[in-house]
Formats: C-alpha cells, structure tokens, sequence
C-alpha cells in the first residue's frame, strides 16, 4: 500500500494583531481530490491518504527555506513513509516548493512528486521539466479526476489519463471537471471528523512552535470557476470559463440543511476566526444570496461565527453585490471596505478585457457606502485595489487612480502586475501587442547589514534567495515604473497623516522629491533591488538622509 500526502502552503507571513500565518490558510486540497478518489477509483485498496500537511516556512520573514527546515522537513517524509508527494503550487509558493521538492527528490529518488496549480505550464512549455526536473507529473486545469486516474494508472490500473502531463512530456488531454452527482457532496463534511484532528494539531504546532495565538482561515469553495477573461489572471489555467457549483441547489431542503449551511457550522464548530470565500464573483449566482442570509442569521446567533476574509465581489450586477456586502458588513461579517478596480482609465480595463461599470457610476456606489459605514471607511484597512504596470498605464494613470480614491476619503493600495504564464497577459502575442517588459528585481524585506549604496553581489548573494525574487511586469519606461512604484511608497508612509488632507498637493507637488527618486533609481539600476514595504524601503533597505529628505519635503508641502 503507498502513502499519499498532500502538501499545501500560503508562505505569507503576518505578524499583527498577535497573529502568524506561515501558510496563512488552512487549506482543503487535499479532502476535494479525495472526495473524487473515494468514489471514483478503480483499486482504493493500494493506496493509504495521510493527514495532509500545511508546509510552514520560516517562523520570521525573510527565513525562507533554511537547511534546517528541509532536514526537518525530509525527516518527516521519511517517517511517515511517503511513497506519492502531491503539491499545489502557486505564484507566491512556486520557488519555496521548487527548493522543497528538488530536495526531496535527491534525498528520495522513489518518491513520486506530483505538482498542480495554475502557476505551472508544463501542457504548453516544451522546457517545463528541464527546469523542474524533480517534478515527476503536472496536473494542469481542474486536478479532481486527474488525480484518481493518474493513482490508478500508478497502481497498475488501465486507465484513460486526463489534464496530467508526464515528465517525458507526454500531455493527456483536457477535460473540464463536471460530475453533477459528485459535486452534489461535500469534501468538508465527508472528511469533518479528520479537518478537525488536523486543524487542533496545527493551531497546536504553530502555539509550540512560534509562542503565538494563530488567527486560522480556512479556504472554502462553494464555486468552481469564473466567467471572465481578464489578461491578468489565470483562474483555471486560462484553459476554461465554466462555472460549476458545490451542492445540491434545486432539492428543497425542509428537514435538513444545504451543505452551505452545514459548512458554515462546521467551520464555527472547528473554531477558525475568518473564512476565505474563494468564490471569484460573490453575487454573480442566486445561491450566493442564500449563503449570505445563512451566515448573517448565524452569525447573529452565534458571535463566534467566524467572519469573512477578503471578499471577492462580481465585477457586474453591482446592485446586488453591494447589497450583499452591505448586509455582511452591517452583521459584523465584513469590518472593512475593499474595492478591486485595477485601473480608472475605461481604455485600460479595455485592454485587460475586464467587465466593470463606468468609474463615474462605480464612484456613487462606493460614496454609498461610505455615508452608510464611516467607521470602516476611516479604518486603514478599507482600501481600494489597483495593479500598477498595467498595459497602457502611464504616470498620469498613478496620479488619477490616487487623486481620485483619495479624495472618498478611501486607502490607495497598489500591487505588481506580475506576468502569470498561464494568463492571457502570459502569451505571446499579448506580451508582443502591448510590449510587455518584464525581469526579475530583489525583494528586499531584511535588515541588510549596509545600506545599499554600499552593497555588493556577494551581499546580494547571501542575503537575497530566489524566494526573494519577484518577476515585475510593465509597458512603460522601466524609469516611470519605478517612480511610480516610489510614489506609493511614498504616500503609503505619509498616509496615516495625510489621508484627510488634499491629494491634490502631493501630485501636484511630487517633482519636489525627484532629486530623491533619482538616487533611488540609480540604485535600483545598479542592484536591481527594491523593497515591497514602505518600512523596509525607507527604514531598513535604503539609508537614512533618503528616509529624512523625504519627510522635510512633505513636511515642506503640508505646512
């Protein structure tokens, strides 16, 4: 009989409000191909599923993935006797498993790795297993069926194989996961006596590990799928736009409960303080507003509810999607206010084939709620979301998108674009369209032991990893990205004293800091590194005289 163990991991740290996450969710991955290999395999017999297993690394940022995590890590492995490694790999986790993996392959050469998540390409990239060579398989698209008969075939069983590439390159083909009967179940209520035990053991492990009070979230998907296709993303590999749903909605449910509805009480029961609702477009199906009513109603009941974490609202019928989150906030469900807009200019979304209303009606929503909550929309924690790097951005796009959330009063917060290989920003012929540039720069997030004007590749060396490495994307000058990545970094550390003030002075007066923006950019030329934090950027990574040069100039402006 081989043991299978499922590997997941988040490798975001947070440390406030008395809270770590080293894997950030408590992930289900492992219960959903589960679900479909205990109903659907051909030989269950020939294959024991250990308890799965959140890869936590590094209790303090910047650790990363130290030999000694890996010894104990291996170590591990080999006492409970794993035969089939499985891992779901993303964009923030790829380099962590990659150095994972390769080690547990040298060290266990029979162990057979298998990897899935949208951040692999290995159905279209002729040099995926060159380059990650201790990867034995690659699901790609939807992994529920892939997983069980890629197992059986394992095991000796004659079986078709689907959305599985072997590392001799041989590509299965395609098939969408939709098994109405199946999807009718619950991984979350089949397996709840098991998600228990191992949910105890790792608030336990990070208790004894970390000396903290952990803040669990526990990932839940009641919606498999998203309708649109905008180029940034890579929800379901970029390969489909169907949409699918967990449970059985048309059956009426008088003398028991929806699976949503028993979900809801399994995870107040286990004890997680939030909830992440993977769902991509809430409100964009009518069971979203039951699941809703459901957990406002519980919640009222029950305080210990836990409440949401980063909600994710459709980008149409906006109507009824603020309605909804109205309704979670007023329940307590929701404690900040969070908008997902990327970008003001009508021209730039165009170019990101993303559905949104106009800015001017989307404008009038957001007021709403501002009027309704002022408490959450003061918090720093209400926030509206834009990408920076965009294809067709300019600076003049930073200024507005800033000018124009700061004046509702609301949190500016502006993320990479990173190139996602299997998005269609990822493809060739968009990346040749918008003449996409994109190279990796150093993420500094340590207290260097120089300032980096005196900095050297052998430092770069031994303080930076690959894990330290981001991929940054742009089609602009790389010398107005960076100034305009230096302006939110700018504005995020004068924030909290200039929020309630006009932003209309800090755009109209931002030459003032070219000087310093200068010597940052030649810095950055010469290292390519830059920090990813106001913090570290202006207290750690960067030398003092930029840090006061930059206060006395908006001391200057805000007189």
């Amino acid at each position: 009989m081989k043991n299978i163990k499922i590997i997941t991991s988040e490798y975001r740290i947070y440390q406030k409000e008395v809270r770590i996450f080293n894997a950030r969710f408590v992930s289900f991955v492992n219960y959903f191909l589960r679900l479909h290999f205990d109903n659907k395999s051909l030989d269950k017999s020939k294959y024991n599923w250990l308890q799965p297993e959140i890869l936590a690394i590094g209790p303090e940022p910047g650790e990363g993935v130290t030999t000694e995590f890996l010894d104990e890590f291996c170590s591990n492995i080999e006492k409970q006797k794993v035969d089939v490694l499985g891992v779901s790999v993303y964009v923030w986790n790829k380099i962590q498993f990659k150095l994972v993996c390769q080690e547990v392959k040298k060290r266990f050469p029979h162990i057979v790795i298998i990897a899935g998540g949208p951040e692999l390409d290995a159905h279209k990239n002729p040099n995926f297993f060159k380059d990650n060579w201790f990867y034995d398989y690659v699901v790609y698209g939807d992994g529920e069926r892939a997983f069980t008969t890629l197992l059986d075939h394992l095991s000796g069983q004659n079986t078709e194989l689907v959305n599985v590439v072997s590392s001799d390159g041989t590509v299965y083909p395609h098939q969408v996961f939709t098994d109405k009967e199946l999807m009718k179940g619950s991984p979350y209520l089949t397996y709840k006596d098991e998600i228990k035990e191992v949910v105890q053991s790792y608030r336990s492990m990070i208790i004894k590990k970390y000396k903290r009070i952990e803040h669990l979230i526990a990932i839940w998907e009641t919606t498999k799928g998203c309708p649109y296709t905008c180029s940034f993303c890579d929800w379901s590999s970029g390969l489909h736009n169907k949409v699918r749903f967990w449970g059985n909605k048309k059956e009426p449910f008088i003398n028991d409960k929806p699976n949503y509805a028993k979900e809801l009480d399994l995870f107040t029961d286990i004890g997680f303080h939030s909830i992440q609702w993977s769902n991509p477009n809430v409100g964009l199906s009518p069971q979203d507003s039951e699941i809703v009513d459901y957990w406002c109603k519980l919640k009222k009941e029950n305080p210990a509810t836990p409440q949401s974490f980063v909600l994710q609202l459709s980008k149409i019928k906006k109507e009824l999607t603020h309605q909804l989150y109205k309704k979670m906030i007023t329940h307590g469900l929701e404690k900040r206010l969070k908008f997902d807009v990327q970008d003001l200019d009508p021209k730039v979304i165009q170019n990101l084939a993303r559905p949104e209303i106009p800015w001017s009606e989307h404008k009038v929503m957001i007021r709403e709620f501002i009027d309704e909550f002022p408490a959450i929309a003061g918090d720093f924690r209400s926030k509206i979301n834009f990408i920076w790097g965009l294809p067709g951005q300019t600076l003049s796009h930073f200024d507005f998108n800033l000018t124009e959330a700061t004046q509702l009063g609301m949190y500016s917060n502006f993320f990479y674009f990173e190139l996602l290989p299997n998005s269609p920003a990822g493809q060739l012929d968009y990346i040749e369209k918008f003449e996409l540039k994109h190279e990796p720069i150093y993420v500094t997030h340590l207290q260097l032991p120089v300032d980096l004007k005196h900095i050297t590749k052998d430092i770069l060396n031994e303080y930076f990893t690959e894990t330290n490495l981001v991929t940054s994307t742009y089609s602009m000058s790389r010398k107005d990205w960076f100034v305009g990545i230096a302006k939110s970094y700018i504005y995020k550390r004068h924030f909290f004293t200039t929020m309630n003030r006009s932003v209309d002075r800090f755009v109209l007066n931002f030459s003032k800091y070219q000087t310093v923006i200068d010597q940052m950019y030649d810095m950055f030329q010469e290292n390519r590194a830059i920090a990813i934090q106001p913090e570290h950027l202006l207290e750690t990574s960067l030398y003092h005289e930029i840090r006061n040069s930059i206060d006395k100039i908006t001391q200057e402006i805000y007189s």
